[in-house]
C-alpha cells in the first residue's frame, strides 16, 4: 500500500507522497489520529466481544472490544494481517484473532501494549480465548 505512489511514478520515496502514513509506520513522524471513534469507523471487525464496562454513545460502542475475530479475504489479507493488527494493538484490543477461510486461526494477545502470537488453531481444534478461559469454540462445528 505504501509503495503504490512509488510504483505509479508519482514520487521516488513513499514518505514523499503527501497522503502517505508511511512515515508514521516507520516511526519518523508522530501519529496524530483524531480519535478511536473515527479510526474504528473504518476498521469494523467481523466479530467482536464487548463487556459490561464498554462505553457507548447512543447505540454505538466508543471503546475498544476485548476480543476481535477478523475473517480474512484474499483481496484484503494484507489489511487484516498488518494494518488492522496495528490499529487494534494501538487501541488496546486484548485479543485479536485472524481467521483464515481454510479453518486456521492465528491468535494474538496484547502484553505490555504489544501483540504476540499466543496460539494457532486448525480445523478440528478447540479455540480457547486468552482473555476468557471459559470461552471455547469447537472449530469443527464452524467448518463442517
Amino acid at each position: 500500500m505504501h509503495l503504490n505512489p512509488v510504483r505509479a511514478n508519482m514520487v521516488e520515496k513513499p514518505e514523499e507522497y503527501k497522503w502517505s502514513s508511511y512515515s508514521m509506520f516507520i516511526g519518523e513522524k508522530e501519529e496524530k489520529l483524531i480519535n478511536a471513534d473515527v479510526v474504528l469507523k473504518y476498521f469494523k471487525p467481523d466479530i467482536f466481544i464487548m463487556c459490561e464496562d464498554a462505553k457507548t454513545k447512543g447505540e454505538s460502542f466508543i471503546s475498544s472490544p476485548k476480543i476481535i475475530f477478523e475473517v480474512v479475504s484474499k483481496n484484503y489479507a494484507q489489511v487484516d494481517y498488518i494494518t488492522k493488527l496495528q490499529v487494534h494493538q494501538k487501541f488496546g484490543v486484548l485479543e485479536y484473532n485472524i481467521v483464515e477461510q481454510n479453518g486456521h486461526i492465528v491468535q494474538y494477545a496484547l502484553e505490555d501494549g504489544v501483540y504476540g502470537i499466543k496460539n494457532t488453531f486448525h480445523l478440528g481444534d478447540i479455540y480457547i480465548s486468552t482473555i476468557f478461559s471459559d470461552l471455547k469454540i469447537d472449530l469443527s462445528y464452524i467448518y463442517e
